[in-house]
């Protein structure tokens, strides 16, 4: 994981968050199995969804969701660090997320 700060004006900066997969893989499993326990589908019983059935129903929101929580416990962890500013809660404007 790196974190960058690239200020480009006084009231404006960019802070870039590059998460590897093994940041955020372990977090990824883990939902799966959340997700496997509570799931119910039709042929299977509850909970007895296999994993690679659940990667491929829920697989894009599951990576999304563990990446942006994780990307915002970094990011308040390096405000907690460096204090900066903020006029308002920030956004992510560029997603590059490949599954």
């Amino acid at each position: 994981m790196n974190i960058n700060f690239h200020p480009s004006s006084l009231l404006e900066g960019e802070v870039v968050i590059a998460l590897t997969e093994e940041d955020y893989m372990a977090s990824v499993t883990e939902r799966i199995r959340t997700y496997r326990a509570k799931t119910e589908v039709k042929g299977f019983r509850k909970g007895q969804v296999p994993g690679s059935i659940i990667q491929k129903m829920y697989g894009h929101e599951i990576l999304f969701r563990a990446t942006l929580d994780l990307a915002i416990q970094h990011l308040n962890s390096y405000l907690q660090e460096h204090p900066l500013n903020l006029l308002q809660d920030p956004i992510m404007v560029d997603n590059t997320l490949h599954t």
